[in-house]
């Protein structure tokens, strides 16, 4: 094959960010088919109550739906579910405004519908083909909703299986109070997953996926604020920055995943100090920022770090059966008066370098 024809039949692998939609929450919608449920079967009393034989058959039908959604929920096709439910409602209503009469208000049950469609309509993260989706069963309510209070205005639905008068206006309360409330919840639903969402992605942006720690973003605002308030600190601001010496051996030697596992092992020990007040935040690679508690003086801080590098030389790294031999160097610095962020990790770095050039496995403090 030529290079042109190579060129011509080239695929390019594209990849999309395959976001879920609003209705991925297996919790949510597997609490709503539950609460759904049970809510249709308190209609079919009612329902059995007024005598309204169509409604009870309808209703049984309704039930058996959230019977179906439930199954889709465990199979784990929570969208299906969810398209169920929003459907099963909308049949729901009309019949039931139909065969109760427009005076009971059950299409008020359609603004519920109406906030549960177009919230995640609106929102950026709904897949191509769930907005199409929406935007058509949205435009579907306002003409449905529409249609049934101009039916129920000409007086056209047949009322002989329609409750008494009296009946109808208690209906319409309850069914104004649904409408609303089902508004409300589902809104106080939305904006906590969106809550939630948002931190998780707030603490992707802020920690190392690896390590757990601060990220180097991160870190560097934690040690600006902490520079702006040493004049209320009791003690000075004292950082360090550790090395893992001869990484790159490692990395070469036992190979990368074997890296991460060290990394993820020097998490393990650093977390006792950050227990106990210590920020760490990865810098980058095998470099890492400590920062004192704040109880700690420079000679506490160094004596902390000490340990640390004590501990991690007689920690045993063993990754599939291979004994990693693993010593960190440590420079510190503590913060003076009118000092910079910029000079402070220049005064760490230049002791970390005195660190490796002494022999390494050491703090220079």
């Amino acid at each position: 094959m030529t290079k042109s024809e190579i060129t011509k039949n080239k695929i390019r692998r594209v990849y999309k960010d395959e976001v879920s939609g609003d209705f991925q929450d297996v919790l949510v919608v597997n609490s709503i088919v539950i609460n759904f449920f049970w809510i249709h079967f308190v209609l079919e009393l009612c329902y059995i109550g007024f005598k309204n034989n169509p409604m009870v058959i309808i209703n049984i039908f309704s039930m058996l739906t959230y019977a179906v959604a439930n199954y889709f929920v465990r199979k784990g096709n929570v969208l299906v579910a969810a398209w169920i439910c929003l459907w099963e409602v909308y049949v729901h209503a009309v019949c039931a405004t139909i065969f109760m009469g427009g005076e009971c208000g059950f299409y008020q049950w359609l603004f519920g519908l109406f906030c549960a469609i177009f919230v995640p309509f609106v929102s950026p993260i709904l897949q191509e083909k769930e907005r199409k989706g929406s935007q058509i069963y949205a435009v579907l309510l306002v003409l449905t909703y529409i249609a049934l209070v101009v039916l129920t205005w000409k007086d056209i639905f047949p009322k002989h299986f329609h409750p008494s008068q009296m009946a109808q206006r208690v209906i319409y309360c309850l069914n104004s109070i649904i409408g609303f409330f089902s508004v409300m919840v589902y809104t106080r639903m939305y904006t906590s997953r969106v809550g939630r969402r948002n931190e998780a992605l707030m603490k992707k942006a802020d920690y190392d996926q690896m390590t757990g720690f601060y990220n180097r973003q991160r870190t560097q605002r934690v040690l600006e604020n902490e520079i702006k308030v040493q004049s209320e600190r009791k003690f000075p601001l004292s950082i360090a920055i550790m090395d893992v010496d001869f990484f790159k051996n490692v990395n070469d030697t036992y190979g990368h995943l074997a890296g991460d596992f060290v990394l993820k092992e020097l998490s393990k020990i650093l977390k006792p100090a950050m227990d106990q007040g210590m920020i760490v935040g990865r810098w980058g690679g095998e470099e890492f920022i400590l920062i004192n508690p704040e109880e700690y003086t420079y000679p506490s801080f160094c004596m902390a770090i000490g340990g640390i590098c004590r501990i991690i030389e007689e920690h045993e790294f063993v990754f599939r059966g291979q004994t990693i031999p693993v010593t960190v160097s440590i420079g510190s610095a503590s913060y003076s008066t009118g000092m910079d962020l910029e000079k402070l990790l220049q005064d760490a770095d230049r002791k970390l370098y005195q660190a490796k050039e002494s022999g390494r496995n050491r703090v220079i403090c």
